[in-house]
């Protein structure tokens, strides 16, 4: 009894997310890349801090380049948010 309401009640949320992101779905390309770009930033400068902390260790490079990696795409999400970049990523056009 308990798995059929869970149930309705799954797809009910997942017919919603549908149908509010279904019209625009640019807007939520946008948001994916604000959260996406925020979590790199952290990640990217972690993972650098955490190379150079451990430089004497070897292969410490490969955190380096990881770290540097995360920050590269961060600053392409980044860049996507602001003007005509979002029609690079999603196919669209920006007017």
């Amino acid at each position: 009894m308990l798995f059929d309401e869970h149930r309705r009640i799954d797809l009910s949320w997942s017919a919603m997310g549908i149908s509010t992101r279904w019209p625009r779905p640019s807007d939520t390309f946008v948001g994916l890349a604000a959260v996406m770009s925020f979590y790199l930033v952290f990640r990217g400068s972690f993972d650098i801090a955490m190379a150079l902390a451990a430089s004497r260790a070897p292969g410490w490079w490969v955190l380096l380049i990881v770290g540097l990696a995360e920050l590269a795409i961060a600053s392409a999400f980044a860049v996507s948010k602001v003007g005509h970049g979002v029609a690079a990523f999603d196919g669209q056009h920006a007017s």
